[in-house]
């Protein structure tokens, strides 16, 4: 695996679905899983060094944008908070990324992105949302290490604390960093998943730089959600392969896209994690929902299947 560290580059419903937002419960009450670690990074199997980030507090000159003048040729991001917008630093992060400079003499790399729905918070595990997909970049690591593909984690949450229209500015914030990784390294390709509000980020992200990256990206949306976004995003990539998981159980759900590069599943019938089992007493496990999708081990397998598959094919 690709060493991790720190790098600086740079929840909701589907179109035409309910915008009120289902209640969130805690981890244990969703699945039945006991307490455990309390960080995305605690999940996550090699991650090594670097703390998660911030964004607001690249803002290293306190002018209130993130920009050129803070190292980011060719990005302007204003801060709604101005400098205040950094005030949550080390009780709530939204950023971190495994370093992908690697030696291309080999087979290409992989660089497994997750991006959790709306609330996502890098430091606090304790509601359960989206911290499925970590366990998908944990297999994915496993599988690729067996057939000799190095993978690299990055992890962001789908909006910028502080910013003017804090969706929207992740999705330039991701791209802008994609690229700058994507242009180092020619042998990376990237795997985006995105789950709920990250979908819509995966889509967006992915129609804006895939011109310049053809054969070089791969999406995965989970219960991709636009309701209660920052605008109403419709824009989705013409060429790159993106599987597109939902489910149809509640008003807060995904939708089928029916586009030629993308692969629809339905995974109503998927079980949740944590089923009972055999011999244990109690209600048949409920089934999936808009916030466990990503917990659905079947869902899991599916997505890293795919994944690997194009992973390992020839560019």
């Amino acid at each position: 695996m690709l060493a991790a560290t720190a790098a600086l580059p740079v929840a909701c419903a589907a179109d035409g679905a309910s915008d009120t937002a289902p209640p969130r419960t805690p981890q244990g009450a969703v699945s039945g899983a006991p307490a455990g670690p309390t960080t995305w990074l605690d999940l996550l199997d090699g991650a090594g060094s670097g703390e998660p980030l911030l964004v607001a507090c690249q803002d290293r000159n306190a002018d209130g944008r993130l920009d050129a003048a803070d190292g980011y040729e060719g990005l302007s991001i204003p801060l709604a908070d101005g400098p205040a917008a950094c005030a949550e630093a080390g009780v709530h992060a939204e950023y971190w990324a495994g370093d992908a400079a690697v030696d291309c003499s080999g087979p290409p790399s992989l660089l497994v992105v997750l991006v959790g729905g709306g609330g996502t918070n890098l430091l606090d595990t304790s509601l359960g949302e989206s911290i499925g997909m970590v366990e998908i970049a944990n297999e994915l690591r496993r599988r690729a290490d067996d057939a000799g593909v190095a993978t690299a984690p990055l992890l962001t949450a789908a909006a910028i604390t502080g910013a003017d229209l804090p969706q929207t500015r992740m999705e330039q914030w991701l791209a802008y960093d994609l690229s700058r990784r994507l242009d180092e390294t020619p042998c990376l390709r990237a795997a985006v998943i995105g789950h709920s509000h990250g979908g819509v980020t995966v889509t967006s992200v992915l129609a804006a730089i895939e011109d310049a990256y053809p054969g070089r990206l791969y999406g995965v949306l989970l219960d991709r959600s636009t309701a209660l976004y920052d605008r109403p995003a419709g824009e989705f990539p013409a060429d790159a392969p993106v599987l597109n998981v939902f489910q149809e159980n509640e008003g807060w759900h995904g939708v089928p896209l029916a586009m030629p590069n993308v692969e629809d599943l339905d995974q109503s019938a998927a079980l949740p994690a944590w089923p009972l089992a055999a011999g244990e007493q109690g209600p048949p496990a409920p089934p999936v929902t808009h916030l466990n999708l990503d917990d659905a081990p079947g869902v899991r397998g599916e997505i890293v299947e795919r994944i690997l598959r194009w992973a390992t094919a020839s560019p």
